[in-house]
């Protein structure tokens, strides 16, 4: 079907730990509304991350958590080429970088938007590795502990054939701990209105990035 859902992808005391350096880095200004992306209909703040270098030194205590995340995201393309060996995004590789966002709670969103659209132009700018069109897998990892309905936030998944109409496929909650890939030339989605706080880490497993990703889509 293009996506899947994995909950319980980390552990609770990950979460927290998560949260420990996310929010220290949001309360240092770390994390940044991108005023040209707010008036494209994305109103979270963002901040982009790398994985730890070990040139670097040793992680900080503070930051641990988010490295151990990234950790774990980085890995997922080796994961994901093992169990399915037919392999139809080409061969994929690690994350580049990762993107840590947060909804303040009042009701931000992030209209609907594809990761890579093949009709854009502008996605083949750029070098290879970090092209829009190198994007063949979308990962998002939540942490958000004690989430309810009416905090909203649900990532919307849209079903679009050619000749039919779109739908809605599914409305998903961004609970702790809940990790969702899917196709990133297949699914439009969406944010909807987050009356929580709500965190999410991305990346984007990039396919056969000599050719800007593989052509056939997941089933």
């Amino acid at each position: 079907k293009g996506y899947t859902i994995i909950n319980d992808a980390i552990s609770i005391q990950d979460v927290d730990d998560f949260l420990t350096g996310a929010e220290g880095m949001d309360k240092n200004g770390k994390l940044k509304t991108i005023p040209e992306q707010v008036s494209l209909g994305r109103e979270d703040k963002i901040m982009v991350l790398d994985v730890w270098d070990e040139a670097w030194g040793p992680i900080p205590d503070h930051f641990m958590g988010v490295a151990q995340a990234c950790s774990m995201m980085k890995g997922l393309a080796h994961a994901i080429s093992r169990h399915a060996p037919q392999r139809p995004w080409g061969e994929l590789t690690a994350p580049p970088f990762f993107q840590l966002a947060v909804y303040d709670g009042v009701g931000a969103k992030y209209v609907r938007h594809i990761d890579n659209d093949p009709e854009d132009p502008a996605a083949r700018e750029g070098p290879p590795g970090l092209r829009i069109c190198d994007r063949a897998i979308t990962a998002l990892l939540y942490f958000n502990k004690d989430w309810n309905e009416e905090d909203g936030g649900y990532l919307r998944l849209y079903k679009s054939e050619p000749g039919q109409e779109e739908e809605v496929l599914e409305d998903i909650a961004p609970t702790a701990g809940r990790l969702i890939l899917f196709d990133s030339k297949k699914f439009f989605h969406e944010v909807l209105p987050s009356f929580g706080r709500r965190w999410a880490l991305s990346a984007w497993i990039n396919g056969d990035i000599l050719t800007g990703g593989a052509e056939q889509g997941t089933e």
